[in-house]
């Protein structure tokens, strides 16, 4: 879900939800790209189950690579469901991020001037 805010200078803010279901498939992706990098006690370097890189880490560990995952395909299923068009990279800014909840984050881009002739 998406809602749409002009601002001025020909800037828009978007407000995107991500849903935990999705975000949670981005947070396994991430771990299977990053899970090798944490060392835990106990386990040989990179064979430390999920589960336990969370109690020793915490479940944010891996929140920047899901979201880094997850945020492309809903940002394009935002911009084409509001037909807006961007002209540079987003300024993104997350606004709640936890566990087993929807991941809802903001992006404020720059878009193409409406020319009315």
């Amino acid at each position: 879900m998406a809602t749409l805010e002009k601002l001025e200078n020909g800037k828009v803010k978007i407000t995107i939800e991500v849903p935990a279901a999705k975000f949670e498939e981005a947070v396994e992706k991430a771990y299977h790209t990053n899970g090798k990098k944490f060392n835990v006690p106990g386990f040989r370097k990179g064979h430390a189950p999920k589960g336990v890189i969370e109690k020793t880490y915490g479940w944010y560990v891996f929140v920047d690579d899901a979201f880094d995952i997850a945020y492309p395909t809903v940002y394009e299923a935002a911009v084409k469901e509001h037909d807006v068009k961007p002209v540079d990279r987003p300024e993104i800014t997350i606004l709640s991020a936890e566990k087993g909840k929807d991941v809802e984050f903001e992006a404020v881009v720059t878009v193409m001037p409406e020319v009315t002739l």
